[in-house]
């Protein structure tokens, strides 16, 4: 029997999206096991050690990595049964060239990230350097690419809030938020590069 894992950090500063989350989520799928990680008071806000810390407590054969600004709107375990071990999944691919940005980057727009637990563990943690949620998903999908294994665009039913009309990204609201951003980028570049070395 197929088992997902929902994983989340969350914080209450900008309002409670972790309830209605998991709310949804259990309306379709009341089986599915939802970690959510509370982020509150943290001085930096350590994006992907919560989504580890997450994946430390999970315990699905399927880990879905997301957003706390989401909501599900179907079933999606049966979905989930007869996608590949071997890929990473998301809503959407995007890419980043070397021309605009200094590296060629395909990568899944982190919002949402399915993958089994096996692919998980062969490609590790996600890098805890990253402050802020916006480069864990290129960081992770270019180290997925790099492990040998692929990426793939699956329809699920969950929606983004923040790319609904009228929505907002929140992190562009945190003081420091694009000096920590700079400071994501040299340190993804420089391992790119020493990749290539």
């Amino acid at each position: 029997m197929t088992s997902v894992s929902v994983i989340f950090p969350y914080t209450k500063a900008f309002g409670d999206f972790a309830a209605p989350y998991t709310e949804s989520i259990h309306n379709h799928e009341p089986e599915v096991q939802v970690v959510s990680v509370n982020t509150e008071g943290e001085a930096d806000y350590r994006y992907t050690q919560a989504l580890n810390q997450g994946a430390m407590l999970a315990t699905g054969d399927w880990l879905l990595f997301s957003n706390d600004d989401i909501l599900c709107q179907g079933e999606f375990v049966e979905m989930v049964k007869g996608l590949d071990p071997n890929k990473i999944y998301g809503m959407e691919l995007r890419r980043k060239t070397q021309e605009e940005w200094g590296a060629d980057v395909e990568y899944l727009y982190g919002w949402i990230l399915l993958m089994h637990r096996s692919l998980f563990k062969a490609v590790g943690l996600f890098e805890e350097q990253y402050l802020h949620a916006g480069f864990d998903d290129i960081d992770y999908c270019w180290r997925v690419q790099q492990a040998g294994f692929g990426l793939e665009v699956i329809d699920l039913p969950f929606i983004h809030l923040a790319d609904q009309p009228g929505g907002e990204h929140r992190r562009y609201t945190v003081p420091g938020y694009r000096d920590q951003m700079a400071r994501s980028k040299e340190i993804f570049l420089a391992k790119v590069g020493s990749a290539i070395k």
